[in-house]
């Protein structure tokens, strides 16, 4: 049972944490940083079932490669705070305040953004906490996603990407017939299962990991958040928080036909008939004596 390489990573290993690389999944790779970059121009909201189900699947690959799980702690970073990829990665120590359950922002694409105040909700807390206790000889000046570098962590650079592994979280399968948790391929890797599974594609396939942060807004705005509020937490500056409201708050139609709930005209119980199907039909209103 595998979604393997999950970044490829790191083991415990004599009650330190060391790393394992593959692909150069936590090595430099410029050009691939820079292809998780968001694109804000569009984005997907998940439904709650999706979060459900890529965290589920970002803890249960985490769970089968140790200790060292970054997909899911980046992974409720950005469905609970909004963050940007470059600022999770950019993100120290001295940024997090774990006590008062608040980070700040260090680098960031905007200057509304860099600095800014992000309270932490308990599950985005918890996350981090848990984290924390990954690296009991952190400084202030490490980063929170620390990179790797020759087989061993290297606190004083930041991570570059964790593309290959939200691929395999994203992309994730479960067998139809025995329920096992696996890439997707042409037959199921049980040994005795074999069920063709060409046809089964993971939900969140192609999910880019800005759609966390799009999620986040569309979940802000649907509820009634002041737009100013959301730009606020999630970094946006005064001269575009219109704009960034536009565009990330692609109002579900479950939200919509409740918030019209709120204007429906009250139902009238007695003495009010409407002919409609009768040529040259008009609407009669007739009131008891």
């Amino acid at each position: 049972m595998e979604v393997a390489a999950l970044e490829k990573h790191l083991a415990q290993a004599d009650g330190g944490v060391v790393c394992v690389g593959e692909e150069g999944v936590l090595n430099d790779d410029a050009a691939a940083a820079r292809r998780l970059e968001e694109n804000e121009e569009a984005g997907r909201a998940l439904s709650r079932d999706e979060e459900k189900r890529l965290l589920e699947f970002a803890s249960i690959v985490g769970q089968r490669q140790g200790n060292w799980t970054p997909p899911y702690p980046v992974t409720v970073l950005g469905l609970n705070t909004g963050m940007r990829h470059k600022e999770m990665r950019k993100l120290k120590w001295k940024n997090l305040d774990l006590e008062n359950r608040v980070l700040r922002v260090g680098e960031s694409k905007t200057e509304a953004g860099k600095g800014r105040p992000v309270p932490l909700t308990q599950p985005a807390w918890a996350a981090l906490d848990l984290w924390a206790s990954r690296f009991p000889d952190r400084k202030p000046e490490h980063f929170v996603f620390p990179a790797c570098e020759n087989g061993h962590i290297n606190p004083e650079r930041p991570i570059d990407n964790w593309r290959t592994a939200w691929r395999r979280v994203t992309q994730a399968i479960h067998c139809p017939a025995c329920g096992q948790l696996q890439s997707p391929g042409d037959t199921c890797r049980n040994g005795e299962c074999k069920a063709d599974i060409r046809s089964v594609k993971s939900p969140t396939d192609r999910l880019r990991f800005h759609d966390l942060r799009h999620t986040a807004a569309t979940k802000l705005l649907e509820q009634g958040t002041p737009t100013v509020v959301v730009a606020q937490i999630l970094g946006w500056s005064a001269s575009t928080a219109l704009r960034m409201a536009k565009r990330y708050g692609h109002i579900r139609p479950e939200v919509q036909r409740k918030a019209l709930s709120a204007v429906a005209t009250a139902e009238i119980q007695t003495g009010v008939h409407q002919i409609v199907h009768q040529a040259g039909s008009r609407v009669e209103f007739k009131t008891p004596n």
